[in-house]
Formats: structure tokens, sequence, C-alpha cells
């Protein structure tokens, strides 16, 4: 069975590889704005988590602001929490989107 890719993204980068192919998670400075194009596209997503791995980490300021501009407030925490708070928001009927980084 094949398994399944370490991390996601929801655009590959500009030679069409998505970062999860390289055998690395995509680091912070990879996280654009850009990368979350499908999200925002989608006009209906009003919170996004980002699953950070193992660690929480701090988002750009620059995807932060773009993406609130957007309608959409970002919220980066360790990739467990936002399994569980995907879930917990989920069940509340929020409209809310995830793009995760695997633990494994």
């Amino acid at each position: 069975m094949p398994r399944a890719p370490r991390s996601a993204s929801a655009n590959p980068d500009p030679d069409g590889h998505h970062p999860s192919h390289s055998g690395r998670a995509p680091g912070h400075a990879e996280a654009t704005l850009e990368r979350f194009a499908p999200v925002v596209a989608r006009g209906d997503v009003e919170i996004l988590l980002l699953g950070c791995g193992r660690r929480m980490g701090i988002l750009p300021p620059a995807l932060r602001q773009g993406l609130r501009a957007s309608g959409i407030v970002v919220d980066a925490m360790d990739t467990g929490a936002a399994c569980r708070t995907y879930n917990v928001l989920l069940a509340e009927e929020r409209r809310v989107a995830a793009a995760l980084i695997g633990i494994g």
C-alpha cells in the first residue's frame, strides 16, 4: 500500500513540484498567499487552521494580513491541535479549512 505524503500544500512550487514530494515539510518561508489561493478562491472559508508539525509556528505577517483581507482568519498551531480544533469547529458548523504538515 502506498504511503501518504508527509505534508501537503495547496499549490505546487513554480517548477510544479509539491513540497511533500521533495521529502521535506514546507517551511514557513514557503507559506505564501499564493500557496493558499485555492482556499481564498473558494470564498466560503472563514477560518484556516495551519498545522505546523510537532511545534506551533509563527506565520509571515504578509500571509496573515493577506488572508485577513480576504475575510479569512488564520491560526497556526501544532498539527494535533489543528486536527482537534478543526473537528470542534466543524461540529459547530463553522466554515473552516485546514492545511496540515504531518508529524509522521
